[in-house]
């Protein structure tokens, strides 16, 4: 009977215990699960700091529109969005603009967010991949579908349909694929974007996707992205209708090599009577390389700009790749070239690494002689560059406001069989105006000069200023001619300023040679011999010269002015320090210059001359000596202050030397000469040769 009744009550204690823990468990599950559980807090939560991040990233570009507008930038809000967020933006009609960004849809205006809604599209079904959905045969018209790629998920194009009984759009396969059925589906497309994989492309590096690529870009939607990693093209790819946006997500394009180069691979062209306009590419890749054999061997742009107006090229990669005994390749990075305005290229990598004798990184041209080119921003970008041409070349025709600013630039060309002749070209066969050339940071070689600044009509307002450059002269010429600068004299207004500058050479230089230039405030190191220093009708101001090796014939030849400049010879020094060579044509000034001659070799006596005048004509010009230091603190014997010989003008003209420190030159010879000029050395005329006390 005890057994009985214990047995009873450990019955009764289960169920309760069983009912106890049903109801823990419901309120366990109601925690976790229901409106206000842990998972649905947490999700909340999780959706909260998503919504809160998203809106801060949207935040942010907003005040940076705000102060760009401040500060006069003509920055596009748009393109602000797609290239900061890698979003496709679509442009609404009342002016505010919408995109999708970690699954929020937003929409805002210029000033202001207005609203953020978590995206979310209602379907029906859903497929693998476009083949599952064109055979159901189950489909009903009205329904949206959804597809995890077009051939499977992960090669991407993932899309929404909408399914109809008729349709307006031609059957692509893409926009609109028509079913098993009889129905249809149409691309249901969200903020005016699409990707080239909704339109049948691969991006698999082995399909040739040039006819995808080609199909979206003649599309009627302005925002293309790329969803894989490789896509292969085999024929010219054209973007030619205005407000084409493409983000590339870091996808690549290379060229399928098995086919001919064409001249252009990828080109943003339009025509002469209707520009091409308002197009952006950023964070695509273009390639070339991985080939052996190359049919044609012409030359071939990987990017082309024609008849375009406002391109924007943004946080892009342009590689060509070095391919070892293969210099037959002749590619160029970009090149814009006719009839183009508001050019950016900005945050992009570029290197063309094929060791031929023609190509370049970045070409600015226009052939057009009834067309002014004009407002092109080169800026943060890292170039690099084995082969024959400019890095960047601004030349052909008339163009006008150039920026090329914070760029990192290196030239390495050992490799190549011709090396370029120079690094950069400002000006050729036409007008270029109102060039920057500020802020670079450059590492360079060529075989004649670093910039090459010319022109049928001369170029004018030229800045050079603020860079940072390393240059090496590497030639098989004894003589370099033309160093720093080559220009035809045609110029006007070429400003070389606050640049630190080394300058290296296996060869004798003439460095600084060219006309109508003004060197202001640089610092320059050159570690070379050299044969004449400063020659051409130039200004030099203000100057830090360090020379690392022998001057053979003199420090100045025919220079305009030479002021507040210090220069330091750690060589064998010239016979002349002042030596001009030509007639006059206008007054020589050298004044408040400091001049160091730290040559260990013993001078002969009357070996060296200040300043030395022969067989020339002042033509009614003056000589302006002034405040000039001369240090020679290894040498004591006497050298030549000045010496006029051969002097063939008829009238006299005067040298005023005055409070120079002339250290051990001190003789003043005059001879053969038609007439006698007025010598000034310190307010003293020097009428006979003398020996100054």
């Amino acid at each position: 009977m005890k057994t009985k009744e214990m047995k009873g009550i450990t019955l009764i204690a289960l169920v309760i215990t069983i009912v106890v823990l049903l109801i823990l468990a419901g309120v366990s599950i109601n925690l976790l699960l229901g409106d206000n559980g842990i998972i649905t807090k947490a999700k909340e939560a999780k959706d909260s700091y998503s919504k809160s991040a998203v809106k801060e990233k949207v935040g942010f570009l907003l005040n940076e529109y705000k102060i760009d507008k401040a500060t006069g930038e003509n920055a596009e809000f748009a393109n602000l969005l797609r290239k900061n967020l890698q979003v496709g933006v679509a442009e609404k009609e009342d002016g505010s603009y919408s995109f999708i960004l970690g699954g929020w849809q937003i929409v805002t205006s210029e000033s202001e967010i207005i609203s953020i809604e978590k995206f979310k599209l209602d379907v029906d079904r859903t497929y693998s991949s476009v083949d599952e959905m064109k055979n159901d045969t189950s489909l009903a018209a009205g329904k949206i579908v959804q597809t995890a790629g077009y051939y499977n998920k992960t090669l991407g194009g993932g899309a929404y349909y909408d399914i109809v009984s008729t349709t307006s759009l031609s059957v692509d396969n893409a926009t609109c694929i028509q079913l098993d059925n009889g129905l249809y589906a149409e691309l249901h497309v969200i903020n005016d974007t699409v990707s080239v994989n909704q339109f049948g492309a691969y991006g698999d590096g082995e399909h040739d996707d040039a006819e995808a690529i080609q199909l979206v870009l003649n599309s009627d939607y302005r925002n293309i992205t790329f969803d894989s990693n490789r896509y292969k093209f085999g024929k010219n790819l054209r973007i030619s209708i205005d407000n084409t946006h493409i983000i590339g997500n870091n996808a690549t394009l290379f060229w399928n090599e098995e086919v001919k180069m064409p001249w252009e691979q990828i080109g943003i062209i339009g025509v002469s009577e209707k520009h091409v306009k308002n197009i952006t590419i950023s964070n695509l890749n273009f390639e070339n390389g991985d080939v052996s054999i190359v049919e044609n061997p012409n030359e071939s742009i990987q990017l082309r700009g024609a008849y375009c107006d406002n391109i924007e090229i943004n946080n892009c990669k342009f590689n060509v790749y070095e391919i070892e005994n293969n210099k037959s390749r002749q590619i160029t990075n970009l090149w814009f070239h006719t009839e183009w305005k508001n050019i950016t290229i900005e945050n992009c990598d570029l290197k063309n690494l094929t060791n031929s004798n023609i190509g370049g990184n970045i070409w600015m041209s226009n052939f057009s002689d009834s067309y002014i080119s004009q407002n092109a921003i080169i800026k943060n970008n890292y170039i690099q560059k084995s082969c024959h041409d400019e890095v960047i070349g601004v030349w052909g025709g008339n163009i006008d406001n150039v920026l090329i600013k914070n760029n990192n630039i290196y030239v390495e060309e050992s490799k190549v069989t011709d090396r370029s002749r120079m690094n950069f070209t400002f000006g050729n066969d036409g007008i270029l105006t109102n060039l920057q050339f500020i802020d670079n940071n450059i590492n360079c070689q060529s075989k004649d000069f670093f910039i090459y600044i010319n022109g049928k009509d001369g170029s004018k307002n030229i800045y050079i200023s603020n860079n940072k450059i390393r240059y090496s002269v590497e030639s098989n010429e004894p003589i370099i001619y033309t160093g720093m600068i080559n220009n035809s004299g045609k110029n006007d207004n070429v400003e070389v300023s606050s640049n630190e500058i080394e300058y290296l050479s296996n060869s004798v230089l003439n460095v600084f040679s060219a006309t109508k230039e003004q060197y202001v405030g640089n610092k320059i190191k050159i570690s070379a011999n050299t044969r004449n220093l400063f020659s051409g009708d130039s200004e030099y101001y203000d100057n830090i010269f360090e020379i690392n090796g022998d001057v053979q014939e003199r420090i100045i030849n025919n220079i305009s002015i030479f002021k507040n400049n210090m220069i330091t010879i750690n060589g064998n020094a010239p016979p002349y320090i002042i030596n001009p060579q030509k007639n006059l044509a206008r007054d020589l000034n050298i004044e408040n210059n400091k001049f160091i001659l730290n040559d260990t070799e013993e001078w002969n006596v009357l070996s060296k001359h200040f300043i030395f005048l022969y067989n020339i004509e002042l033509n009614n010009y003056n000589i302006n000596i002034l405040n000039n230091t001369l240090i020679c603190p290894n040498q004591s014997t006497m050298q030549y202050l000045i010496q006029m010989h051969s002097i063939n003008d008829i009238v006299p003209r005067t040298i005023n030397m005055e409070n120079n420190k002339y250290d051990i030159f001190k003789d003043i010879v005059f001879y053969n000469n038609k007439i006698n000029h007025k010598v000034l050395v310190d307010g003293i005329e020097i009428k006979d040769s003398t020996i100054l006390e």
